[in-house]
């Protein structure tokens, strides 16, 4: 996949991200803070908008980690997801317990495996962060056969996948960029069973 063909994916997807990230945040935060500046529950309200700030700021700065993880140079996935696990728990607050199996000679990544599965992984642990009630995460990534199998689960509160809505980003753009590089998403969560996301994807 070239740069230029994975560039209008790539934008379409941030800009997605964008709006049901940081976006609906600042939204939400701006609701609060006016209705604050109106005299409604001032400090209630005021304390509540400041949380929604912080978090915005939080997960646009877990943003800008996934791209200045992009690597200049050759990297395989043993050695670019425990990179981008490090990075991302700092930047979300997160424990992140990252399991590489180890192989022999694993293979290089493209530019564009790269830059998804740096996305796919930061589009995960921010969920985890947003979403699952926990402060905690597992990553494994193992090779089998021809394919990568990458693994986020959490022990949190789960949730009915087939009720989440269409139009929601977050499960949809992991997909995407799955298919994208020629592999799926499977998802298995059950409410207070915790969610665990197996992404499989072509080796080379």
């Amino acid at each position: 996949m070239s740069s230029s063909s994975r560039q209008p994916d790539a934008l379409l997807l941030l800009g997605l991200e964008l709006h049901d990230g940081a976006i609906q945040s600042l939204t939400a935060a701006l609701m609060f803070l006016e209705a604050a500046a109106a005299g409604e529950g001032n400090l209630a309200n005021q304390q509540r908008g400041t949380e929604l700030v912080r978090s915005a700021v939080t997960e646009l700065r877990a943003l800008l980690s996934d791209i200045h993880e992009q690597p200049s140079s050759p990297i395989t996935a043993h050695e670019l997801v425990p990179k981008c696990c490090a990075s991302l728990a700092l930047a979300l607050d997160l424990q992140v317990t990252c399991h590489v199996d180890k192989q022999p000679s694993p293979a290089q990544l493209s530019s564009a495996q790269a830059w998804h599965l740096t996305r796919v992984l930061g589009e995960s642990l921010r969920n985890v962060a947003r979403h699952s009630g926990q402060r905690a995460a597992q990553v494994h990534l193992a090779s089998e056969s021809d394919q990568l199998i990458l693994t986020i689960a959490d022990r949190g509160c789960g949730f009915v996948p087939a009720e989440v809505p269409s139009g929601h980003f977050g499960l949809r753009g992991i997909k995407l960029r799955a298919e994208l590089l020629g592999g799926k998403l499977a998802v298995k969560s059950s409410p207070g069973g915790g969610t665990t996301l197996v992404v499989s994807l072509p080796a080379s």
